[in-house]
């Protein structure tokens, strides 16, 4: 150990045990920034005893210490999207790099503003490594990928596309419920909703004589699901 005269004379000690610029031990700052890895900072508050500044600085100091350099660079596939933290509309924009299976860049805010600060932290040379970028249909995304990354292919997360899927098929469900002519059609196509979102591999019995009964009597509802499925892209019971 060493010890330093401050101008004040305190004598300060330098001691392996304790985080540079911190009140805290390198222990509770360790066990912090591994809850807060699974946990929010409200809940780690209650735990740790600790305010929620306390927390928000012990994370800052251990990512920058434990973060390398380099996170951004190399990167040729991102993933974007966007989280509600807070009510009223607040969200989080986070990016990313699916090669290493890491997160690279978080910003307040969403859409092409949000995202813009990463592309231009890249410069040039990283946005012209960037190859694919996977996101969700926001328009914000979109905007800001086609304005920085001219020559990166956009693919769409799968749960998005089988939402549409699932929404362009219960529109022609509720088309030909509106056309029945009779009450016993109406109960036949209104209760077809699920089979319809399902899963080929997931039905039942009683739920594929259900599907071979719309196949053999309402040939444009079950062209609609039969589109809908080409490619793999199936509604599903979950979706909706």
């Amino acid at each position: 150990m060493t010890g330093a005269r401050s101008a004040t004379g305190v004598t300060v000690e330098q001691v392996p045990w304790a985080c540079h610029e911190s009140r805290f031990t390198y222990a509770p700052e360790e066990l912090t920034a591994y809850l807060a890895q699974s946990l929010d900072f409200t809940a780690i508050t209650r735990l740790q005893g600790l305010s929620w500044r306390a927390v928000s600085g012990i994370v800052r100091r251990v990512v920058a210490e434990r973060v390398p350099c380099a996170l951004l660079s190399g990167m040729r596939a991102i993933g974007v999207d966007e989280f509600s933290y807070r009510k009223r509309h607040r969200y989080l924009t986070v990016v990313v790099d699916h090669d290493s299976r890491r997160v690279v860049w978080a910003a307040k805010g969403r859409g092409a503003d949000a995202l813009a600060g990463l592309f231009e932290h890249l410069g040039e040379a990283g946005c012209a490594a960037i190859e694919s970028v996977t996101m969700d249909m926001a328009g914000g995304h979109k905007k800001a990928v086609r304005e920085h990354l001219p020559h990166a292919r956009i693919v769409f997360d799968q749960f998005h596309v089988q939402r549409l899927a699932s929404d362009a098929v219960d529109a022609v469900r509720r088309d030909e419920v509106r056309a029945a002519g009779d009450e016993a059609t109406v109960r036949v196509i209104e209760r077809s909703r699920y089979v319809l979102r399902k899963s080929p591999w997931n039905l039942n019995r009683h739920e594929q004589q259900k599907l071979a009964d719309i196949q053999a009597n309402n040939r444009r509802l079950f062209r609609a699901r039969s589109v809908s499925t080409r490619n793999g892209y199936w509604p599903t019971s979950r979706i909706g």
